[in-house]
């Protein structure tokens, strides 16, 4: 380890890298830890140290840290042959393959794949997604979203409006309006005698209630994480999620799965919702799908909702990315599903 560059690297991280989420005294009066490498699910720091990753990464690193040349190799083929494409008004085969993929491994229903970079542009682009299905039914009056308290969407400002978490929304409202939040399904803080089927009648009451109160025909979207990862990787009660599709059923609104960190076999399955019996309308996804090598990210939507918006005024769902399939990262994500 040369000591001359070592002190250079933190001198010029301390001072030109802006890091997420990090406190600035985690690193203004202490050494930076900086990464060297990766093995299985190992981290090694620049001086040999190694750490146990037992988070795998940010919830993303699904195959761990081993297979970046295995990966490393469709990536560098891909390169090659072509570096660059959109998916605005154009096809490529890794987009097309991958799109199909994901198709086959989604809860039933959902067959039409937009791709995005991120989690949280994948939970901004299903806002949109609804918001554009509800005005081509001619319900523009649907505006509002139910997520849950202490839940975590995402850091966009739409996304953001969708967490249930108060200390990362207050510094920035305000956010998107006519969010409401309802309970999670964690028990702590119950009637000791209360059963799993009172507790899950509870739940489903407060929401339905919520949206009789708020005006059914007001209402958008449900927004939901199969488990509840913030808060203490909640699981639902015995029927809670059925319950969930019935109500959204009996009042026209849209259920929406957030499988940023459930999705990719975190929960034994590729998505969460196949585990707990959700059937949402629109899925949410990035994470584990091309396991952190890449940025990568999208939505599943059924043929339902994607035939309504293309069939309506605009013909076309109004949203797009200049990275949203690139077809570097949608190669890495076919890699990794392997």
């Amino acid at each position: 380890m040369n000591v001359n560059h070592e002190a250079d690297l933190q001198a010029l991280g301390k001072r030109h890298l802006l890091m997420h989420f990090t406190h600035a005294d985690a690193y203004r009066d202490h050494a930076l830890t900086v990464f060297d490498r990766g093995e299985g699910c190992w981290l090694v720091d620049r001086s040999g140290k190694r750490y146990f990753d037992a988070l795998a990464g940010l919830y993303c690193v699904q195959v761990g840290y081993s297979h970046g040349a295995e990966i490393g190799d469709a990536i560098r083929e891909q390169m090659a042959r072509l570096p660059f494409a959109t998916n605005w008004g154009y096809g490529h085969e890794p987009a097309i393959r991958l799109a199909h993929r994901l198709a086959t491994l989604a809860p039933d229903g959902l067959n039409r794949v937009f791709f995005t970079s991120s989690g949280s542009e994948s939970n901004e682009s299903a806002i949109k997604l609804v918001r554009q299905y509800h005005q081509a039914r001619g319900e523009p009056q649907r505006r509002k979203f139910i997520a849950r308290r202490v839940a975590y969407h995402g850091t966009s400002f739409g996304a953001l409006a969708l967490n249930g978490m108060t200390n990362f929304r207050k510094h920035f409202e305000p956010l998107m309006a006519g969010v409401r939040h309802v309970g999670n399904t964690k028990r702590y803080g119950r009637p000791l005698d209360e059963t799993e089927a009172q507790f899950t009648r509870h739940l489903l009451d407060e929401i339905e209630s919520l949206i009789i109160q708020e005006g059914p025909d007001t209402v958008a979207a449900i927004v939901v994480e199969p488990l509840q990862n913030a808060g203490g990787s909640l699981t639902p009660p015995a029927g809670y999620t059925a319950g969930l599709r019935e109500i959204c059923d009996r009042h026209g609104v849209l259920l929406v799965a957030d499988e940023v960190i459930c999705g990719f076999g975190r929960l034994g399955e590729y998505f969460g919702s196949r585990r707990y019996g959700l059937k949402p309308d629109i899925l949410t996804f990035a994470k584990g799908i091309a396991s952190g090598y890449v940025p990568l990210g999208g939505v599943i939507a059924s043929d339902a909702v994607v035939d309504t918006v293309l069939g309506g005024p605009q013909q076309m769902f109004l949203h797009g990315a200049t990275y949203g399939g690139h077809p570097v990262a949608c190669t890495a994500a076919l890699a990794n599903l392997a």
